[in-house]
């Protein structure tokens, strides 16, 4: 059996290979691939910046790229071949979760009863919405975001950058106690879409001379106690800096104690970039506690991955109304590209296999 699968040959270039799928195991099976979902932390590889290998001794790394390099890791697939072991699935089961190298026609999955580091799928439920906007990962980044940003009662929270893990996090945390949810984006389309997801108010950059003033006018001085930074750029993250509550009031060692504001990170950080001397400042003063929420920060990621699946079929997290492009398999390069350069009404992007 055969499969086609894209690879990256050369920065901001794709192409495909045929290639043999390998023998089937009793303990093993084989999905067809029906859509993977884009996700930003394949730009690096892409752009020809660095792609994660597995050292010697274990432990994952950021390398040169050394093409080709296939990458992909948001799967939704059906299962046509199952081994006699294989207790798990069963043919024509629907499957979600993260699959490594995934843009592909079909894919064998070793040992598939077991959950391997790349490689964690889980049957779907019966659903009447489309199963193809239910991407499990990055559900799952979701849950693990408003398991720990989880705000006290009348607690400021931000959101900067409100692409689909934005805006599904503004969506999330409507759920909590905070007393105010702020979306932060460049474009003010996407800042009606948070509007509509729970966002208690909105702020544009582009239309603020000073960040903190704002901040602090907005929470009657007492800033925002949790800020997730999901822009993938430092120039969030130097946002985030300025709204976030400083330990002691107005930062000021001698003032009020106020407890320690905490920054999310959610974003890879895709591009070499300039370190701004502010956010250096604002990071030794207000002396905030920063988290980064990949996946690996996780208690128990697989539990992350069926509540994911679960608030996408029962409507807290609707993926499926921030899935603005899809790309037939075909379109593969032209699908990596809106990664790098997305137009305004790009928010989420996958590539199907029809």
């Amino acid at each position: 059996m055969k499969t086609v699968i894209s690879k990256i040959v050369a920065p901001r270039k794709a192409e495909f290979f045929e290639e043999d799928i390998p023998s089937m195991g009793s303990r093993d099976m084989i999905i067809k691939m029906d859509a993977v979902g884009l996700c930003h932390s394949d730009i690096p590889a892409y752009i020809g910046n660095s792609v994660i290998q597995i050292h010697k001794y274990g432990f994952r790394e950021p390398i040169m790229p050394k093409y080709p390099v296939a990458v992909g890791h948001e799967a939704i697939g059906t299962v046509v071949d199952v081994g006699s072991e294989v207790k798990r699935f069963k043919v024509g089961d629907k499957v979600s979760g993260r699959v490594r190298q995934c843009f592909c026609t079909y894919m064998h999955i070793p040992d598939c009863d077991s959950f391997a580091p790349t490689i964690q799928l889980f049957v779907l439920p019966r659903m009447d919405k489309n199963y193809l906007c239910c991407l499990a990962e990055p559900l799952e980044d979701i849950v693990n975001i408003a398991r720990f940003a989880n705000p006290e009662f009348g607690q400021n929270v931000a959101v900067v950058g409100c692409g689909a893990m934005g805006l599904l996090t503004v969506c999330a945390l409507r759920h909590t106690a905070a007393k105010r949810i702020v979306a932060v984006d460049m474009l003010d389309n996407k800042l009606e879409l948070a509007k509509e997801f729970g966002a208690t108010h909105v702020l544009n950059p582009r239309n603020i001379e000073n960040m903190s003033e704002t901040a602090y006018l907005l929470t009657e001085g007492m800033f925002f106690d949790v800020v997730v930074e999901i822009t993938g750029s430092i120039r969030g993250l130097d946002t985030a800096m300025q709204m976030i509550k400083y330990t002691h009031k107005d930062g000021h060692a001698v003032n009020q104690y106020m407890g320690s504001g905490r920054i999310m990170l959610s974003s890879v950080y895709t591009r070499e970039e300039v370190f701004p001397a502010r956010l250096g400042f604002n990071m030794v003063v207000r002396t905030p506690i920063m988290y980064n929420l990949h996946p690996t920060l996780s208690i128990d990621p697989m539990s992350n991955e069926l509540e994911g699946i679960a608030a996408f079929v029962d409507g807290r997290l609707p993926m499926e109304k921030l899935i603005t492009h899809r790309f037939p398999f075909a379109e593969m390069s032209q699908a990596l590209e809106h990664l790098v350069e997305a137009p305004n009404d790009y928010i989420k992007g996958i590539v199907t296999f029809d």
